[in-house]
């Protein structure tokens, strides 16, 4: 090998170690640029903790500094979708302890902050420090008080249109003063649950050196009359003492001399002129239904119960079928579970009529836009 190629070898080595530099100093601008315009935010810097109450039952209170997060995030963007998103994820951001109340000192929280990761990305910002802990502290020591031991929830009316209030009871010259609300008070169905907030100023508390076991309070509806909504909820031997009654009274409204029931049926005025002696030969029921208000339907009753008669009426000159449907709305199951349903003032619950389907169109089926039909099985 002669000298001129021994030195070009040796060169070689130089070369590349140069090309490498220059390849990784590329690399390193090219990031340095490429993230240039990406803001970084160390979000626990932007949330203040503090605690209230009392040791042993102190309440974790947190406040987000969103202006100057907003600030420090937009900078001086003039991009207007920009700024919509940043003030979007701003806006989004939540602070979730593992707990919250009941609280002592020294106790360690375990803080999250969650955010919209899609939206940080189309603004570029990059979010750290979501998860630490935090330790309780600064809680004094005082008197620890149920304010709902003196509070009673009272719900009334019929599910699942009850109604509910609360009822201070307290006679503590400043517990009997605090409002207490609730979340829902009417529209109450029978299984709701019920929240009840005590509504007393956490600073007039602390001046008191008092402190609330609990601010909040879950109240179950487990007792409370509810509108029947089915079938399999109807008392039968109710309804086939109802069925009796119906009978009963087709007997002696067609007995009593007053008006003629074949008339009344027909609306032929030929019977006005016939003998007024009517009565029934035979009353079977023909057909029974169910009916229950839909969802989001404005009408009055929740429910009906429709009995359908059909009679064999005579007055010795004549003979005709008559059909009769007793109409009972809003029966109910009350609170210890009795069923309940309107017996009295029956001739006044019944419309007659020799046309079968004329009179369930009229009295059933303009029913069905508002309410749910269903047939009522196994009567005699």
């Amino acid at each position: 090998m002669n000298n001129r190629t021994q030195k070009k070898k040796l060169n070689v080595k130089p070369v590349f170690i140069t090309l490498l530099i220059l390849i990784t100093f590329t690399v390193i601008l090219v990031f340095v640029f490429a993230g240039s315009g990406r803001k970084n935010v160390r979000i626990s810097d932007y949330v203040t903790f503090s605690y209230s109450g009392v040791n042993g039952v102190g309440v974790l209170n947190y406040t987000i500094d969103t202006d100057r997060l907003y600030r420090d995030i937009a900078g001086d963007e003039k991009n207007a979708v920009l700024l919509k998103n940043i003030d979007m994820l701003v806006d989004g951001i939540k602070v979730v302890p593992d707990r919250s109340s009941k609280l002592s000192n020294g106790e360690e929280i375990k803080v999250k902050i969650e955010y919209d990761a899609a939206l940080a990305e189309k603004v570029e910002c990059r979010i750290t420090g979501t998860e630490y802990v935090i330790t309780a502290d600064g809680l004094g020591n005082g008197a620890i008080v149920d304010a709902f031991s003196n509070i009673d929830v009272v719900v009334a009316g019929i599910s699942p249109v009850a109604y509910a209030n609360v009822v201070n009871k307290w006679q503590d010259e400043y517990f009997k003063n605090v409002s207490f609300s609730i979340d829902k008070s009417t529209g109450i169905a029978l299984g709701d649950v019920i929240t009840v907030t005590c509504e007393a100023d956490d600073a007039e508390l602390a001046n008191m050196g008092v402190s609330i076991l609990e601010k909040t309070k879950e109240y179950k509806v487990d007792r409370v009359d509810s509108y029947v909504k089915s079938v399999e909820q109807l008392n039968m031997q109710v309804i086939e003492e109802l069925i009796s009654d119906c009978k009963n009274t087709i007997k002696t409204e067609t007995e009593d001399l007053t008006f003629r029931m074949l008339y009344k049926a027909s609306r032929d005025s030929a019977y006005l002129f016939q003998y007024n002696n009517e009565w029934v030969n035979d009353t079977v029921l023909a057909d029974a239904r169910f009916l229950y208000r839909l969802d989001n339907h404005d009408v009055r009753q929740m429910n009906y119960i429709e009995l359908i008669f059909k009679s064999d009426i005579s007055n010795g000159a004549s003979n005709m079928d008559v059909y009769f449907i007793f109409e009972f709305a809003d029966s109910v199951i009350t609170a210890d579970g009795t069923f309940q349903i309107s017996r009295n003032d029956l001739k006044n619950k019944y419309v007659c009529g020799t046309d079968y389907n004329d009179l369930f169109g009229r009295v059933v089926l303009s029913k069905e836009n508002s309410y749910a039909i269903s047939q009522i099985t196994g009567l005699n």
